[in-house]
């Protein structure tokens, strides 16, 4: 993955921080990105899906939320097939 505008596989978010903070996950659309990195990649009539990903960090008392705007691109397969019928 180049970027997080260009998803075609699976990431790995990290579940803990460099100072022992705990950090989990919140998909937008768990159907195109678990919040286990899992990534689905959609079909060519659903076009490419935009994802917020959200860490929801916490440390003892302290508690932080960071979003992630991630672009899961179409699969492949499915260009390719659509070109040839074209």
């Amino acid at each position: 993955n180049p970027s997080l505008d260009f998803i075609r596989s699976d990431i790995n978010p990290p579940t803990s921080g460099v100072n022992g903070s705990s950090i989990t996950w919140v998909s937008s659309k768990p159907a195109y990105l678990g919040v286990d990195g899992s990534v689905t990649r959609p079909a060519l009539a659903s076009g490419d899906q935009s994802v917020l990903l959200t860490a929801q960090i916490s440390q003892g008392a302290f508690y932080r939320e960071k979003t992630f705007d991630l672009v899961i691109k179409i699969n492949d397969a499915d260009v390719v097939a659509s070109d040839a019928a074209w």
